[in-house]
């Protein structure tokens, strides 16, 4: 449940962290709800070019898509859940590698650190 996890990470105090397995899940689960995002979109595209929307003062005889679908409320659903969960992926990878950018001594510590947010931030905006 998607919300649940979203609540779950929502929840969780500012300074405390995921263990390194939950992380791992959450990147993945992330991964999976951008996908099925990305299908959802091409979805509607496909049913806009197939099934044309009425125009509203007339809607005339044959197929066509009402404009607020279950689809449409259901991506909404998955898009308010997605975002909860994509900052606090983004949070704890930063806070974790501010921790090991502490534990570093002062040769390249800097530099890690800017590659690894660098990093987490491409990966969060591909997404």
């Amino acid at each position: 449940n998607v919300a649940g996890l979203a609540r779950k990470y929502r929840d969780q105090p500012q300074g405390s962290s995921m263990d390194q397995r939950a992380a791992m899940e959450l990147d993945s689960v992330l991964d999976e709800i951008s996908l099925c995002l990305q299908r959802l979109e091409h979805f509607a595209r496909f049913l806009e070019a197939h099934l044309p929307y009425p125009d509203p003062p007339a809607a005339g005889p044959g197929p066509s898509v009402p404009r607020n679908t279950a689809v449409e409320t259901r991506k909404a659903e998955l898009i308010s859940s997605y975002i909860p969960l994509e900052e606090a992926f983004v949070r704890h990878s930063v806070e974790r590698a501010l921790r090991a950018g502490a534990e570093r001594d002062e040769e390249g510590g800097v530099a890690a650190f800017v590659d690894v947010v660098f990093f987490v931030a491409k990966k969060a905006g591909r997404r």
